[in-house]
């Protein structure tokens, strides 16, 4: 049996020990400077000079003199001498000095919580209020109501409260995150430049811009991102625009729409009064003014305006053209510099739709009649059979990031009038020197091979399917390690992982309240034909679930009220769930892909057949 206890060295009293009082007083000693561990400071690399009864140090690093060797031990002072006792890791301490607690990790004392003057200073790095906070969101809160008002209670408040959002730059984002089930819905703030913008998703991956004020100009946009007056409204389908309606009308014909709006047939642009509940057609349409294609102005009542006519008044006036009236609209052809057209030919539902200026095609989405050719772009010029063609360069926005195609996605063929041209500068090279005598075997070990590809051979046959002169990647890294070499130090050969998406299960644990379902009532006063009417109305609300907790202060002791009852307080039921979200996800397949940079390749080749010829320096040149 040892002579001390494991964690605090406590000397037992041991059998038939003689003056056992001795040893039960050391334990005592130890004991009283332990328990509810206290010490005056941990930076004395001394002992003080005139230490008082009952004294405790953390002894510093590096001590000298009666403290000598005892670095990070507890120091006591007890009946004129100093006791040392040696932490174990999880031993907590205040520290009077510093105001703070400390705990032994091991290998040193750290500050265990911070005091007024370590927040003062910045020091803590994570505050979470009612759930955890982590190295992203740093300070997390869970609570049913936050506030912040001015300061009058410090003296060095003004009157005014302000928030600050301090991004690094323009590109970033600044801004609330507004969110239901942890699905971001709404968006306010600086978000991927200085406009000002407001943003919403029915899904929290798909956004849209429902306000922008562009910072240099302070113009409003509503529903665009490029506002171009004061304030701009724009949105799809005619429902842009300005929405009047008459609370005592009782149904949608009390619904006014003044709008802009693009008829497709006509290739029109006009300015609408609409009365919604009739629609967009005719019916609905009180005034149209139009801009034709032509760029002359034009104005319907009841009804389209006609870009044969000045004025037109639908199905019921009909003018000759040179009195600049008339009824009936007819389809015309675009302009040469209508910034959108749109042909409806004869054949019906064939369509095209084209962007032109200066008299020469800019954008084409084609359709034959049938259906719609999805992905047929022309930039600069009409499209052909091709997704996307162009005239003129197509380059990549950064220098030296992007790439054409990847390891899982690659292109068939790619066809040029010249080869690739590198870049070769030697001031973007540190230059080795020339290849090596391992290199060079290794290289005489690789073989040129015909071969068929695999894909071809199945859809062609054996007779069919092309042959191919070239390298096996296999064979090269093979050839490299024969010689002690790893072939994926060597540019000319790549293994790049094969990715493909798939709906991806992802859990979550979510602590959030606890709700029930609760009918509530509630009042409102509607205007009917004049007269205000109290209206009773119901709904079925989830709420949360509150209980009552008795209050305890600091020590764990019950709180108790003026009437000497056990003081309580509204807590929220909380519950941690699992949440499951399929997403589309791009996973590996366990699979690589072996290829081969054949410009290296042949350098190589070129290597290896010069060092057979023994050329070495332009003097060795054979004749």
């Amino acid at each position: 049996m040892p002579d001390t206890t494991d964690r605090l060295a406590l000397p037992y009293i041991l059998a038939d020990q003689a003056q056992k009082h001795v040893t039960h007083n050391e334990a005592l000693v130890r004991l009283d400077a332990l328990v509810q561990l206290s010490i005056l400071d941990r930076d004395r690399t001394a002992p003080p000079a005139a230490p008082a009864s009952g004294d405790r140090h953390i002894v510093a690093s590096g001590a000298e003199g009666a403290w000598t060797g005892h670095g990070d031990a507890v120091a006591v002072w007890q009946d004129g001498a100093w006791m040392f006792l040696e932490p174990q890791a999880g031993w907590r301490a205040w520290c009077a000095g510093e105001a703070a607690f400390l705990v032994y990790d091991g290998d040193g004392w750290a500050t265990a919580a911070l005091g007024p003057e370590a927040f003062a200073a910045g020091q803590l790095s994570r505050l979470g209020v009612n759930t955890p906070a982590d190295d992203v969101s740093r300070v997390a809160m869970k609570t049913s109501a936050l506030l912040v008002s001015h300061d009058d209670v410090s003296g060095s408040g003004n009157g005014s409260v302000l928030g600050s959002f301090n991004k690094q730059a323009s590109d970033k984002d600044a801004g609330f995150n507004f969110q239901t089930g942890w699905s971001t819905r709404a968006l306010l703030g600086l978000y991927g430049d200085d406009d000002f913008r407001i943003k919403v998703s029915p899904d929290g991956a798909a956004f849209k811009d429902a306000l922008v004020i562009d910072k240099d100009t302070a113009q409003i946009g509503i529903g665009t991102a490029t506002p171009s007056a004061s304030v701009t409204i724009s949105g799809l389908g005619g429902i842009a625009g300005l929405s009047i309606a008459d609370a005592t009308g009782g149904g949608a014909n009390a619904d006014w729409l003044l709008t802009s709006f693009h008829n497709a047939v006509s290739n029109a642009d006009a300015l609408r009064v609409v009365n919604v509940g009739k629609g967009f057609g005719t019916a609905g349409t009180i005034a149209e003014f139009r801009k034709t294609t032509a760029a002359t102005p034009r104005i319907g009542l009841c009804g389209f305006a006609d870009d044969s006519g000045i004025v037109s008044l639908a199905n019921n006036l009909n003018l000759s053209v040179a009195d600049g009236f008339k009824s009936a609209n007819t389809a015309v052809s675009p302009g040469p510099n209508s910034p959108f057209v749109s042909i409806v030919a004869a054949t019906a539902g064939q369509r095209m739709y084209a962007g032109r200026g200066n008299g020469a095609e800019t954008f084409y989405v084609m359709g034959d009649g049938a259906a719609y050719f999805a992905g047929t772009l022309g930039i600069g010029t009409a499209p052909g059979a091709e997704a996307i063609r162009a005239k003129g360069a197509v380059v990549h926005a950064s220098d030296n990031l992007y790439s054409f195609g990847s390891a899982s996605l690659r292109a068939s063929v790619v066809y040029a009038a010249t080869g690739a041209i590198n870049t070769s500068d030697a001031a973007a090279k540190k230059i080795r020197g020339e290849p090596s005598e391992p290199e060079i075997r290794a290289w005489a070990r690789v073989r040129p091979k015909v071969f068929q590809w695999n894909a071809a051979v199945a859809a062609k046959g054996d007779e069919g399917a092309r042959l191919h002169l070239g390298y096996v990647a296999q064979e090269v890294a093979a050839a490299f390690r024969a010689e002690g070499l790893d072939p994926e130090r060597y540019a000319l050969f790549c293994s790049d992982e094969i990715m493909e998406t798939r709906p991806v299960s992802q859990t979550r644990l979510v602590t959030r309240p606890v709700t029930r379902r609760t009918r509530r009532r509630r009042e409102e006063i509607e205007i009917c034909a004049g007269q205000p009417v109290l209206r009773i109305r119901e709904d079925d609300i989830d709420e949360p679930v509150v209980r009552d907790v008795t209050v305890c202060d600091e020590a764990g002791e019950t709180v108790l009220d003026a009437a000497g009852q056990p003081m309580t307080h509204p807590v929220t039921e909380v519950e941690t769930v699992e949440i499951t979200e399929i997403k589309d996800t791009e996973v590996p397949t366990g699979e690589k892909r072996h290829g081969l940079r054949y410009d290296q390749c042949l350098v190589m080749e070129i290597a290896y057949l010069r060092s057979r010829l023994g050329v070495t320096d332009a003097g060795d040149a054979p004749s």
